[in-house]
């Protein structure tokens, strides 16, 4: 094979490797439905009522976090996507959650849902609404009760 084959080839896999690292490893913040309430409850025989955001999936609480105030960034919220506000600002709670719902902004300048006053994260683990496999990890993250 020709050395110039050999270093297109390479380079060619460098690319690919590099954007699948990208993709596999890049935060992306779920955010609120624009005009439907930000927070639901939902149920489980093991784990009882718990929060979910408006997409159905459940919501966690980091105890290392302040009130009003995330201490969750870089690899943190990678694995734990902050919940973002919809873009019109809705904040409304539906559902059997009665409580506080306000948005906080983190030190990276976005914007963070909070709970009264615990900041909201999604687990990566998790796949489907219902799905509770971020409770308890590490002994530091917790569903949120209504």
């Amino acid at each position: 094979m020709k050395k110039s084959a050999v270093i297109s080839l390479v380079v060619a896999l460098a690319i690919i490797l590099g954007g699948w690292y990208y993709l596999a490893n890049r935060s992306s913040v779920p955010t609120a439905k624009e005009g439907a309430p930000a927070l639901a409850t939902s149920s489980d025989s093991v784990v009882g009522d718990y929060l979910v955001a408006d997409n159905g999936m459940t919501l966690y609480s980091y105890s290392q976090d302040g009130a009003m105030q995330s201490n969750c960034y870089g690899e943190c919220a990678v694995n734990w996507p902050p919940y973002a506000p919809a873009a019109d600002g809705n904040t409304g709670v539906g559902g059997s959650a009665a409580g506080r719902l306000e948005v906080i902004t983190r030190t990276d300048s976005s914007k963070q849902m909070t709970y009264n006053g615990v900041p909201l994260y999604f687990w990566k683990g998790d796949k489907q609404p219902g799905d509770t496999t971020g409770q308890g990890v590490g002994g530091v993250w917790f569903l949120v009760k209504p």
